[in-house]
This record gives structure tokens, C-alpha cells and sequence, in this order.
């Protein structure tokens, strides 16, 4: 039977700052004796958050925690002499340059200590390069749940560690329903996760495109031709996108460029419909192929056999 779990409705990144906060408290060599397994898991914690940045702690002697200190999520002090900087974040990503904007205002205050900075995400984004250039490390959910399950194997019970566990349980389960859900049920923590399976062998980037209809989540990446064109998936349909830019007579290059792909469709075998309606503007549709996700004859995806349709649209004329 499926119980109230707290982090159904505290789903803000301040209810989880303070369940970090909470959980490295357990670190404080005091609190052994209070629960031994929930310490051992709160001093792990730390230790491999440490060991993103290849900073050893030894033994936890002293543990100072503050919260939003100079906009920065989570301040710890250990032993007086290592700062861990954190920024949380559930859902969102980093902005206006705030990683290294946070680093530069604590810049005196943590001057002579070793400084840890690490970037924690339960959910998934499409790039971190932002983050590592800011020369902070990635902490994500796969961490922590591995932290959590240990723990909860060694023997921590304790409500507040097992309604976290399971809500990171739940989530990771909804990224991967791509894996085990027919494609006609996904939901969009399913396209994420199938976005950044594929992300593997194609490049690309993805997020969610906003349109006047609410917006969707999409997978783009250019085409290896090197031709004025790069491609789109708008969840079920691939789209063929074109970048008109400035100077260029947007008719004559949209007629251009269409012909030249509908002839290697053609040739190749490529299934590749007109939009219903050419729009105007710098970026627009040129081609269509909706349904081009392989699946089993059960309506489950085939990852491999994507991959491959995909990858035949990469080097269109």
C-alpha cells in the first residue's frame, strides 16, 4: 500500500536544502551514538560529494551548515578548514552566470579553505558544461540514490531518509518509463529520459520548446552535411528545420533547399511528408516525418532500431 510520502507536496528546492541540511547535520560526530546507521550514511554523503573533487575529509570533526548565504543554497563548513559550496536545484537550471557569481562573493569569507563545489540535480538536464566551466561537479539523483539505498540496506529507517529515498525512487522510475511504457503513454519525464538515451549516440541537445500551444519537449541537432538545415524532434514527429539568415531571399533558399532533400528522400528511400502549411519567418519547417520511433509490435520503443531511423536523416543532400 502506497503511504503519504512528505516530498509529494514538498516539492520546492527550499524543502530540499533543508532536507539536506538535516541529513549532513547526522554527520556530527555527536549524533553516532544517537543513530549510528543514519551518521555512517550522512558522513558517506559528504565524503563522496567531497571525492567529486578529489578532496579527502578523513575523519568529520566539526560541521557548520548555513543556508542561503551571498544567494548560494547550502554553506558547509567541515573541520574548519574544507567549505562545501552547494547549489540545489530539483528542476531548474543554473542562470546569469550565478555559479561563478556565488563563488566570487564568498571569495574572502572562505579564503585559506579548501573549497568542494558541487551542482545537485535530481532532475535532468540537457548539459552541464556550464557547470563544469564554473568548476563545479555534478552531484546527481543516481548519487544520492546510491548514498540513500546503502544506507537503507546498513539500516537507517528513520521516515524523513525513507520518504526521500522513495520520492528519488519515484522519480528516477518516471525518467525510465520510456524504457517500459508503450510510446502512445508517455508522459514527459518519459521523453526526457528517452531524449538523453539518444543523446548518446546522435549529439544533440534537448528541453522544452515553447509555442503558443504550451509548449513541448523537443530533441534538436545539426545535420552532418553541413548543409542550411538541422533537425527537430517534436516528440512523436521528426522535423527537418531551416535557418534562414539575414540577406538571404527566405522563398528562394526555402525552394532550394526543399528540392535537394525531397530528391535524396526520394533516392534513398526516406520517408519525408511537405508541411500542410509553409510559415514565414527565420527558422521553419521545410519536412515532416511523424512516427518515425521503431517499436515492437506491442507499441514499445526499439532504442536501437530509432537510432538507426534517425541516423539516416543526418546527411540529407
Amino acid at each position: 500500500m502506497e503511504t503519504p510520502n512528505l516530498f509529494k507536496y514538498a516539492t520546492s528546492e527550499l524543502s530540499q536544502d533543508a532536507f539536506l541540511c538535516w541529513f549532513m547535520e547526522w554527520s556530527r560526530p555527536d549524533l553516532f551514538y544517537i543513530n549510528p546507521e543514519l551518521h555512517q550514511s550522512a558522513v558517506e554523503l559528504i565524503k563522496k560529494m567531497c571525492a567529486k573533487q578529489n578532496v579527502s575529509i578523513g575523519n568529520i570533526k566539526s560541521i557548520t551548515i548555513e543556508r542561503q548565504v551571498k544567494g548560494l543554497d547550502i554553506l558547509v563548513i567541515l573541520n574548519d578548514c574544507i567549505a562545501l559550496l552547494i547549489e540545489d536545484k530539483t528542476f531548474t537550471s543554473e542562470h546569469s552566470n550565478q555559479l561563478n557569481k556565488y563563488r566570487e562573493q564568498l571569495r574572502k569569507r572562505l579564503e585559506g579553505k579548501q573549497q568542494v563545489c558541487i551542482y545537485y540535480k535530481i532532475g535532468e538536464q540537457s548539459n552541464y558544461s556550464t557547470i563544469y566551466a564554473s568548476e563545479f561537479n555534478l552531484f546527481s539523483r543516481k548519487d544520492m540514490l546510491m548514498i540513500l539505498r546503502k544506507g537503507e540496506s546498513n539500516g537507517v529507517t528513520h521516515p524523513l531518509y525513507i520518504d526521500y529515498l522513495n520520492h528519488l525512487k519515484e522519480l528516477e522510475q518516471k525518467y525510465n518509463s520510456f524504457e517500459f511504457l508503450p510510446v502512445l503513454e508517455w508522459s514527459d519525464y518519459s521523453w526526457q529520459g528517452f531524449y538523453q538515451a539518444i543523446q548518446t549516440d546522435l549529439g544533440g541537445k534537448w528541453g522544452k520548446v515553447s509555442n503558443p500551444r504550451g509548449g513541448f519537449w523537443g530533441f534538436w541537432w545539426m545535420n552532418k552535411a553541413k548543409n542550411p538545415y538541422f533537425l527537430l524532434l517534436e516528440q512523436h514527429i521528426l522535423t527537418v528545420k531551416l535557418e534562414i539568415t539575414n540577406g538571404v531571399d527566405l522563398k528562394q533558399e526555402r525552394d532550394r533547399v526543399m528540392s535537394n532533400i525531397f530528391a535524396y528522400a526520394l533516392t534513398n528511400g526516406l520517408e519525408l511528408n511537405r508541411p500542410s502549411r509553409l510559415r514565414s519567418g527565420r527558422t521553419i519547417t521545410i519536412a515532416q516525418r511523424p512516427n518515425y520511433i521503431q517499436t515492437n509490435e506491442y507499441g514499445f520503443l526499439d532504442l536501437q532500431a530509432t537510432v538507426k531511423e534517425l541516423k539516416k536523416y543526418e546527411y540529407m543532400y
